[in-house]
């Protein structure tokens, strides 16, 4: 038997307070309905049954097939059981239940952390992470059979895993688990054994196991305390009224099967909108379009197929911001819904790294002038110098890819000069994916070499970089970014900016190269 547990919060003591109330008052909603009397457990249960809905693409045909429309409607049904175990209040659906649980009071990455403590370290089947920074990518990786972490290519320092799967330890608690904010269990079981199985999960919840094999998962640790949220909720709202999308952006809260999702829908009341895609560009127009700045949590999204039918969770607004920020001297994060303290342990320990990387000297670049564009500036530092050429936007074609930059500058040295104004967290990622992707392809490819030679004047180019091979030794990347902030670079970066760099230092290093920082002035 396949089910899906959710827990909710300990705030959470009473059955109604667990539930959505709007989804029980619609005409096509949730209705109580009575259980057996002699069950061992304190529950009550709900079914929404035959839920119709029209085929979208039955407008394109109707006209032109003889047929009983009532009798190809759609039809769902869905049933939610509420279950009180030790004072906590379980929710178990099937179908579309889900839809009628208050998920704003479920207990966060509850799944997660019970698949965490049970599962076989060695068994793991699939895993999907996002990393951690406001430039967000998510992936899932499914191996064919049972393998340890390392398997999955990871890079912990900078994935936050938020989904994972595989095979428990203890094969009497399940055979199967699937862990998130929800639980996906496969095991054999009956309707009666499901409050012994409640009070499994949540011992299981209550381990603190994962330390020994997953103690990444502590790098950012879960902020609990009321009046830090309401503060942190306050910045965020300032941000989002500026429309800022610095340290601002929206992701999927998971990975979506994207053949079932025809639009995305946002709404708030009966005000709703269909989308095509999830950013925050097309947030704020909403926002301004129904002119809200007050009650954000209001705002829902949900995908939906071509009849316009749920094919997902109903999420908040919330579940899709991602969002960094500093609060008395200490980093958060907001990202599934959940405000993220950085453990200070993690914290120093990138910035202890970042050290390793030499910032050049002030003076090997001239200042940038306020409000100059990077490529005016590019060129103002070519000018009438002949050790230094300028590559922005020569950009090399790769098969099957988007045209890569080699780099901004290079000069005689040997050093390629990747150059960015800082305005966002966002520019900041695509910097240093750019040095790392040219340093592969320098590293790998000779038509990269042959490109980088006839884009530069003849004998400009040294013998470390010829046709054959490199020495890599003798290369320099150079990742100069311009700020008006005080003090080293590497220090005044956004947390997750800082990941980002030294994740590329640490990919570009291996391969033999050397990684430097610069920090470029702005002047008046």
């Amino acid at each position: 038997m396949k089910l899906t547990f959710y827990l909710f919060n300990n705030d959470v003591i009473d059955f109604n307070d667990a539930l959505d109330q709007t989804k029980l008052s619609q005409e096509d909603g949730f209705a109580e309905i009575n259980l057996v009397e002699d069950l061992p457990f304190e529950a009550k249960a709900y079914f929404q049954q035959n839920k119709k809905t029209k085929p979208k693409w039955l407008d394109f045909v109707g006209d032109y097939v003889k047929i009983n429309v009532e009798e190809i409607f759609n039809v769902t049904n869905s049933f939610l059981l509420l279950l009180k175990c030790n004072n906590r209040i379980f929710a178990i659906n099937n179908g579309f239940g889900f839809i009628a649980i208050n998920r704003k009071k479920l207990e966060k990455r509850f799944g997660l952390q019970v698949v965490l403590n049970e599962i076989d370290p060695e068994k793991i089947k699939s895993v999907d992470a996002r990393n951690i920074d406001t430039t967000t990518k998510q992936k899932r990786v499914f191996i064919n059979r049972n393998s340890p972490l390392y398997e999955f290519d990871f890079d912990f320092d900078e994935d936050l895993v938020n989904i994972i799967s595989g095979q428990p330890s203890d094969s009497a608690l399940a055979r199967k688990l699937i862990g998130s904010d929800s639980l996906n269990i496969t095991a054999d079981l009956k309707f009666p054994d499901l409050g012994e199985k409640c009070l499994q999960l949540l011992n299981s919840f209550n381990k603190d196991v994962y330390r020994q094999n997953f103690p990444f998962i502590d790098y950012l640790q879960t902020v609990k305390d009321e009046e830090i949220i309401a503060d942190l909720e306050d910045i965020l709202k300032t941000s989002i009224e500026r429309r800022s999308k610095d340290k601002l952006s929206l992701a999927y809260p998971e990975i979506p099967d994207f053949e079932l999702i025809e639009h995305i829908k946002i709404w708030k009341g009966h005000k709703k909108k269909f989308l095509d895609e999830v950013d925050i560009d097309h947030l704020y127009a909403f926002l301004d379009e129904i002119n809200l700045d007050e009650d954000l949590d209001s705002i829902n999204l949900q995908g939906v197929n071509e009849n316009e039918q749920p094919v997902t969770k109903n999420y908040n607004l919330h579940d899709f911001i991602v969002f960094e920020t500093t609060y008395s001297g200490l980093r958060y994060l907001l990202t599934f819904n959940q405000w993220f303290e950085l453990a200070q342990n993690y914290v120093d320990d990138v910035n202890r790294q970042l050290q390793n990387i030499q910032e050049m000297k002030s003076g090997f670049l001239p200042p940038l002038k306020l409000g100059q564009r990077e490529d005016n500036y590019n060129q103002f530092v070519v000018n009438g110098r002949t050790d230094i050429v300028l590559l922005d936007k020569q950009n090399y074609p790769v098969e099957g890819q988007s045209k890569v930059e080699v780099c901004d500058l290079l000069t005689k040295n040997r050093e390629f000069i990747c150059v960015k104004k800082y305005n966002s967290s966002s520019t900041l990622s695509h910097l240093f994916n750019q040095g790392y992707v040219s340093a592969t392809l320098l590293c790998d490819e000779q038509k990269y070499r042959e490109f980088i030679i006839n884009e530069c004047p003849d004998g400009f180019v040294s013998p470390t970089i010829t046709k054959g091979e490199i020495e890599s030794k003798n290369i320099t990347f150079i990742y100069a970014i311009a700020t008006k902030t005080s003090g080293p670079l590497a220090e005044n970066l956004p947390f997750f900016s800082k990941v980002n760099l030294l994740k590329a230092y640490k990919n570009i290093q291996r391969m033999g190269f050397l990684v430097k920082t610069y920090k470029i002035e702005i002047t008046n």
